[in-house]
């Protein structure tokens, strides 16, 4: 019986050992699971919070552009305002002493095409049959003369630069004023 009980002690060791190694593998099994969900818990937020960047990153880049296009528009109208500013000291040697020759008109029409491309093109294209007393008072709203200036510099009275507006505004058909059209054209 020896035998028996030594056998018997080392199944009990066996059993003892396995038993022990099973609960070891099931604490470590459990401990990997349970540092994998958090590692899978980490990688969510740190994804989540690399897209809130990301995102909070191209929004300040759109306002970034913005600003930057806001400033571009500032500076464009500055320099149109300069320029504008620049035409009539450019312009006022032709009219000082008016634009009732045809020399003068030529001279004054050439320099206000080369400064105004876009809008000498507009106007023509938007009304083809424009007389050329009619395109000088156009021309000299666009450039911000008022009606008694207008009259100086063409020659004939306040009121008949008055006429010739309303008569253009007519044949423009426009519902607005025509100073107000002239300049946003």
């Amino acid at each position: 019986m020896k035998i028996t009980q030594q056998h018997y002690k080392r199944l009990i060791w066996v059993v003892l050992i396995g038993a022990l190694f099973f609960m070891v593998s099931i604490i470590i099994y459990y401990r990997y699971q349970l540092n994998k969900a958090k590692l899978r818990t980490t990688i969510e937020e740190l994804t989540a919070s690399n897209i809130e960047k990301n995102q909070l990153n191209e929004r300040v880049e759109v306002l970034e552009e913005l600003d930057n296009k806001k400033e571009d528009i500032i500076s464009k109208l500055l320099l149109k305002q300069e320029d504008s500013n620049t035409l009539k000291k450019s312009l006022s040697s032709i009219i000082a002493d008016g634009l009732n020759t045809e020399r003068k008109w030529a001279m004054f029409l050439s320099e206000f095409q080369i400064q105004y491309p876009v809008f000498y093109k507009k106007l023509l294209e938007a009304h083809p049959s424009i007389t050329k007393s009619e395109l000088r008072t156009v021309l000299l709203i666009k450039l911000g003369f008022n009606t008694v200036q207008i009259s100086d510099l063409i020659g004939i009275s306040v009121d008949g630069v008055r006429k010739s507006k309303q008569r253009i505004k007519k044949k423009f058909e426009l519902n607005q004023k025509l100073d107000e059209y002239i300049i946003n054209l």
